[in-house]
């Protein structure tokens, strides 16, 4: 018997507090889950996404950063940031990052279904991401990968809020190093690739990240930027017909809103 056992965490759960119901998601990073958390006997289930992913003898490394994202994700309350609930330490085969449930889904997936969404409402979601992108640049985290479909819709509340911290950074400044290799999100297929090879998402990204290979929180303006060109577009793809090797040479290239184009 412990003399003086460490307490557990707000945020450390049991895999028996976890109900998972259907699965509403997947990639590269695992899978994600909708399902509900049982806090208490007396208290009603709480809605909740569950980002897993099975942890093998490979993929250590994968498992590693999962955790260093909820390490960052519990620092973090406000409306418009996607909230965190816990981490699952005991019970299952899988590493589980329990969130928040947003029932719109992506910023993006949401706009391309709706494109009769008034200028006024994507206003207001440009507000919403930007008091969340000043909240975590208050808090020194660089997100590095502000973009509509990182961002999630709560359509009854109608509130934006900014999700997965996979990339995230607690620093005001970040040089990439070359052994660093990046997710290449912006396809339907998962590839990586080096800090050497230019891809879109690293288009997506301001100048000095192609050609410094350097990260500071102005970064994360720049993509919101794209973001903002995104919201008034219904969820568009920026920078459409622009081949992967063209993409260092286009540094500083404007994107037009389809409005100055008639």
């Amino acid at each position: 018997m412990l003399l003086h056992p460490i307490p557990k965490q707000p945020w450390e759960l049991t895999y028996d507090k976890v109900t998972l119901i259907n699965k509403i998601g997947a990639g590269a990073f695992g899978e994600v889950w909708r399902g509900c958390i049982h806090e208490s006997p007396s208290s009603p289930p709480i809605d909740v996404a569950v980002k897993m992913k099975k942890v093998t003898e490979k993929n250590k490394a994968e498992i590693d950063e999962l955790y260093k994202e909820a390490r960052l994700m519990r620092q973090y309350k406000h409306k418009n940031v996607v909230a965190f609930y816990g981490v699952v330490i005991k019970g299952s085969d899988s590493a589980m990052i329990v969130m928040e449930f947003i029932d719109g889904g992506s910023l993006k997936d949401y706009l391309k279904k709706n494109r009769s969404t008034t200028v006024k409402a994507k206003l207001g979601y440009a507000i919403d991401v930007a008091v969340g992108l000043v909240y975590l640049h208050s808090k020194t985290c660089m997100h590095r990968d502000v973009a509509c479909r990182n961002c999630l819709i709560d359509v009854k509340k109608k509130i934006v809020k900014i999700s997965d911290f996979g990339l995230s950074k607690q620093a005001e400044s970040y040089h990439i190093p070359a052994s660093e290799k990046l997710a290449i999100k912006w396809f339907v297929r998962s590839v990586v690739f080096n800090r050497n090879f230019f891809g879109i998402t690293r288009f997506r990204q301001g100048p000095e990240v192609i050609l410094k290979h350097f990260y500071t929180l102005k970064s994360d303006v720049y993509s919101y930027g794209i973001c903002l060109w995104e919201i008034f577009n219904n969820g568009d793809t920026p920078y459409k017909g622009i081949r992967l090797k063209e993409i260092k040479k286009k540094v500083g290239y404007y994107l037009f809103h389809k409005i100055f184009l008639k």
